[in-house]
């Protein structure tokens, strides 16, 4: 199947990611069974340490005694969950990044699309719509694209980058596509900046997408909440890599 060189490495590098998570899915819900039973039958006062059959001079932080094994286990699945959208959102950034590269690469004159990000940007001290006008020269163009690379690089929100990428091709991306795919990386935003509180701002967006959310409520962090958003995010990458292969935006790879 043709992809972009930029969703190849997506896939490579969530595909590692599912496996982690979904090993460390399995690894929590057995570790929670065993401290379950050491609790109803065992020493309380025992370390999780101890409980797991390793030391506390070995593993110093499992150093909490089996009776507040819930607690434990519920910030472990949360901290993992929360660690892993980040790094699902960072593997979704660099996507961003590398296609737009791809496509300056395939026809340098795409650097156009910059020019509806912010048409104040100036590279190396040269306005963007000058940048445009010059880029003729095979010597020019090289040094052109060069300063863009890095100039998208610098460009960490994928809204601003997601904007102009569809206005300029004129790609078909289903709204709800983008509406799924947004939706997660608020709620990764909400866990990052709101301390995992969802907010009114968040449910005046998406009372339709996550209708039994309320203002005020914590974000309930599990593996699910991954998947969902990883599916979301897939599909949006997906749908982009081929409209744009299909219009000819990008040199695929097979």
């Amino acid at each position: 199947m043709a992809e972009t060189k930029a969703y190849q490495t997506f896939r490579g590098e969530s595909d590692w990611l599912n496996v982690a998570l979904q090993l460390m899915d399995v690894s929590i819900k057995g570790t929670n069974r065993l401290l379950g039973k050491e609790y109803k039958h065992g020493d309380k006062t025992k370390t999780i340490a101890e409980a797991l059959s390793t030391t506390v001079a070995e593993h110093p932080h499992l150093n909490h005694q089996v009776r507040q094994y819930e607690s434990v286990v519920g910030q472990t699945r949360n901290k993992m969950t929360e660690y892993a959208v980040n790094y699902l959102y960072v593997l979704w950034t660099n996507y961003l990044h590398s296609l737009l590269k791809e496509m300056v690469r395939h026809n340098s004159n795409s650097i156009i699309f910059l020019n509806s990000i912010d048409r104040t940007i100036n590279i190396g001290g040269i306005p963007i719509e000058e940048l445009t006008d010059l880029n003729s020269s095979i010597k020019i163009r090289k040094t052109i694209v060069k300063k863009v690379y890095c100039h998208i690089e610098s460009i960490s929100s994928s809204r601003k980058l997601m904007k102009p990428l569809l206005d300029h091709t004129n790609i078909n991306v289903p709204q709800a596509t983008q509406d799924d795919a947004f939706g997660y990386l608020d709620i990764r935003n909400l866990l990052i900046h709101n301390h995992g509180f969802v907010d009114r701002n968040f449910i005046d967006k998406y009372r339709g997408r996550f209708p039994g959310w309320r203002a005020g409520q914590k974000v309930v962090r599990s593996y699910q909440l991954y998947c969902d958003m990883f599916n979301a995010i897939n599909t949006l990458c997906k749908t982009i890599d081929a409209a744009l292969i299909r219009d000819g935006f990008v040199t695929p790879i097979h």
